[in-house]
């Protein structure tokens, strides 16, 4: 859907919130805290940012994007527009709910992880559950962002760190929950490294805790690239797959044309299913259980051993 950009504030000097309203004015459909849009950029390359909004709010929906120093480019074209243009988004998705009804619940974020966590304060307080979220941010930015998003509105439940490094993050974390006698769900979201570090303090701590987390970029995993085959069943053609391109590469090179998103692992818009083979699983969107299962395949970066049978 076509949606034009109301309003643009900076936040520091790498971050800007863009608040976009439907062009005929019209109410957006109600979405779900944690929830992400697919971005048509400026560069032509599609973006997933998460609405940092309230979810109650119709009239419009916000996203918060970075720049990226190392980038294709996305998030620079991001930076580049005014307001009054007019982007091209996808309706929201959620691979990362809140699951109402079961706190006490802890938020955590890191930076721009801030986001999707912010959304889920605002359900879980209109909601009237139980929750704490501690948030870590350079003083830099934590000034801007209390400027351009609601986060005074959620004293007492907000803890904020400032200008932690890595070693004392944790130190951080392991403090705040040390007086925290149960948690039923901790969701997190911030660098790869923050969140893992996130997980393992919060399982230790409450044994019955579900975990549940949003990551930016794809894991970057070591394994050796071998190509393998793979064969659509509704055709029956079998193709091969070289060590120097992805199964997705592979698919579009022979006209089979699927919806992409991230090409890293992490959104989901690319999945299909398997019907037989051994599937070398190297994305960030699957559970551990729908991976054992062997029959789904995020093609833009998972590989097979084999021969793999694909429902194409």
């Amino acid at each position: 859907m076509r949606v034009l950009i109301a309003q643009i504030q900076s936040v520091g000097v790498d971050m800007k919130l863009f608040r976009l309203t439907d062009i005929e004015q019209k109410p957006f459909s109600t979405y779900a805290a944690g929830a992400h849009v697919d971005v048509i950029t400026p560069s032509g390359h599609v973006r997933q940012y998460s609405l940092c909004g309230d979810p109650g709010d119709h009239s419009q929906l916000s996203i918060l994007v970075k720049r990226e120093r190392v980038s294709r480019g996305g998030s620079a074209s991001m930076h580049a527009l005014s307001e009054g243009d007019v982007i091209e988004i996808g309706q929201p998705r959620n691979a990362f709910s809140v699951v109402s009804g079961e706190g006490p619940h802890l938020l955590v974020s890191a930076g721009v992880g801030i986001t999707p966590i912010i959304s889920m304060a605002h359900q879980l307080a209109s909601g009237l559950e139980p929750f704490t979220w501690l948030h870590f941010a350079r003083s830099s930015h934590l000034k801007e962002l209390r400027e351009v998003l609601p986060l005074d509105g959620f004293r007492p439940n907000l803890l904020v760190e400032v200008d932690l490094d890595r070693q004392r993050i944790p130190l951080a974390l392991t403090r705040h929950i040390a007086s925290m006698s149960d948690v039923r769900h901790v969701y997190a979201c911030g660098p790869a490294e923050f969140m893992n570090a996130v997980r393992d303090i919060t399982t230790q701590k409450f044994r019955t805790t579900n975990f549940h987390s949003e990551k930016f970029s794809g894991t970057q995993q070591v394994h050796e690239r071998r190509s393998f085959s793979v064969r659509l069943a509704a055709s029956g053609l079998t193709l091969d797959v070289s060590d120097k391109e992805t199964l997705l590469e592979a698919l579009e090179k022979h006209g089979v044309r699927l919806p992409t998103g991230c090409l890293e692992g992490i959104c989901g818009t690319c999945i299909i299913e398997v019907l037989e083979g051994h599937v070398i699983h190297l994305d960030d969107v699957l559970t551990d259980d729908e991976k054992c299962q062997q029959q789904l395949i995020c093609p833009c970066v998972s590989r097979a051993i084999g021969v793999l049978t694909l429902k194409l």
